[in-house]
């Protein structure tokens, strides 16, 4: 649909997939927008972290300054019409590696893995 726009209207239009981003003081409700601020909302509220399978699940997030800092890069280009980029931080972290930062960062917290029946 950004795509007809772009072409149609002639609007500067770039489209940005977000995946797992972070950053102090965000929802942690619940996990539609980050898992890392749910997972430690988890933690605090003394809750055990359900890992499904062992955790080796690979993912890529991204801290919200970084994403900011893409949002101005691509407003002053002149080279990003029509784009679409994927915002990651470029490294790949696991979902028992996430759990465990967390679980020391915080000084407490639990997980259990639910492994996959056959």
């Amino acid at each position: 649909m950004y795509q007809s726009y772009n072409r149609q209207y002639d609007m500067d239009t770039v489209v940005f997939r977000i995946t797992n981003p972070h950053w102090p003081r965000g929802q942690i409700k619940n996990s539609k927008y980050t898992i890392i601020n749910f997972f430690i909302r988890q933690v605090l509220e003394g809750k055990t972290i359900s890992i499904f399978d062992e955790g080796s699940q690979l993912h890529y997030c991204i801290f919200v300054e970084y994403l900011a800092n893409a949002f101005i890069a691509s407003y002053l280009s002149t080279n990003t019409k029509g784009k679409i980029f994927n915002t990651v931080s470029g490294r790949e972290i696991t979902i028992i590696n996430i759990v465990g930062t967390i679980n020391q960062s915080v000084g407490k917290g639990s997980f259990q893995n639910i492994l996959a029946r056959l």
